[in-house]
């Protein structure tokens, strides 16, 4: 009897979990290819308007998004 308590118990689990797994995974889409473009250029114009100056070296170099 415990056997099946602890079967169906972690079927409801599994069965409760599954689709909100799921549904948190084709929420997140990413960056999209137009906001990665404005975000690189924003960073690109931030540096060049720095030019090392905050930090005394240049810290512009290769950016990546992640989420």
């Amino acid at each position: 009897m415990n056997r099946f308590i602890s079967a169906a118990a972690a079927v409801t689990i599994i069965a409760t979990l599954v689709p909100k797994i799921v549904a948190a995974q084709t929420e997140s889409q990413g960056v999209g290819a137009s906001s990665a473009a404005r975000i690189f250029e924003e960073a690109k114009e931030i540096c060049r308007k720095d030019d090392g100056a905050l930090w005394g070296v240049s810290l512009c170099g290769p950016i990546l998004l992640v989420e």
